[in-house]
């Protein structure tokens, strides 16, 4: 494995592993029985989309659907997806506090780098957190990606990313550059997180569909790790949080209709949440 690779869990208190729990609520989710609702109570959903997805269509949109079946209030921090976690912070914060005037707590769901921004937001403000049920960390490079140090090292993707994103865009580089191990490593350790609940949810994937598939056997190949196409899965942790690592669900699984995921999205996501506010 890439020396690089699992930086911020070495050393840290071993995860607490909640995978069984997400089972059973899975379980009696797909069975009509979920207990989301009930224990979300009047608290908000507050929905933090990950990189560029802007552009995405019907990104997240089964996950949605579902939990506003329930009868969830359910709303999208607006972010510019095409900008970094510290210019996005000032949005999340403002949803957040927008909840709290209303008496209400904030159930945050963050997507790839959509975490990031959440906890750029609540490192940030740390008065936010008493605001904060729960974050739900869906496969966030939360301490960086192969994919950004090897885009990195080559002058043509580096070219590329500014062209296409600084340009065409009309956002930050940065925003991509950013999820570089260094980047992360720097930020984390100035920027260290409240108290708050957390869940990560981490994937892991023997073949990708077939957007994500070559970046999957680039990360075996060259970072000796599993993945699901875009962050391993030790790199998507968040230390202190609660854990549920899944195989079998590639890294658009959720929140994409092309891609791979061996689970129903929005029913996972029900799950997700619920298990992130019991345990």
């Amino acid at each position: 494995m890439n020396a690089a690779t699992g930086w911020l869990v070495r050393g840290a208190p071993r995860p607490h592993d909640v995978t069984p729990s997400f089972f059973a609520l899975y379980a009696e989710a797909r069975g009509g029985r979920g207990r989301l609702a009930r224990i979300a109570g009047r608290d908000a959903i507050i929905v933090v989309p990950g990189l560029f997805t802007e552009r995405y269509p019907f990104y997240l949109r089964r996950a949605a659907a579902r939990l506003r079946s329930l009868g969830l209030d359910v709303s999208w921090a607006p972010i510019d997806t095409d900008m970094t976690a510290v210019h996005n912070a000032k949005a999340v914060r403002d949803a957040i506090r927008a909840v709290a005037r209303e008496g209400r707590r904030a159930i945050l769901i963050g997507h790839s780098k959509g975490p990031n921004d959440v906890a750029a937001a609540l490192s940030l403000h740390p008065d936010l957190a008493p605001s904060v049920r729960a974050l739900v960390s869906l496969q966030a490079p939360y301490a960086g990606t192969p994919l950004a140090d090897e885009a990195h090292g080559s002058r043509f993707w580096r070219t590329a990313v500014g062209t296409v994103v600084g340009g065409l865009f009309r956002g930050s580089a940065r925003a991509f550059w950013e999820l570089r191990y260094d980047e992360r490593r720097q930020f984390i350790d100035a920027h260290p997180l409240p108290p708050v609940r957390m869940l990560s949810l981490v994937t892991t994937t023997a073949h990708a569909g077939p957007v994500l598939e070559r970046t999957r056997r680039l990360i075996a190949d060259r970072h000796g790790s599993p993945s699901d196409g875009f962050v391993p899965p030790v790199d998507a942790y968040i230390p202190g949080s609660r854990l549920v690592h899944l195989n079998g669900v590639d890294h658009g699984g959720l929140a994409l209709p092309l891609c791979k995921s061996l689970f129903e999205p929005g029913r996972t996501v029900e799950a997700l949440v619920a298990t992130a506010l019991l345990e």
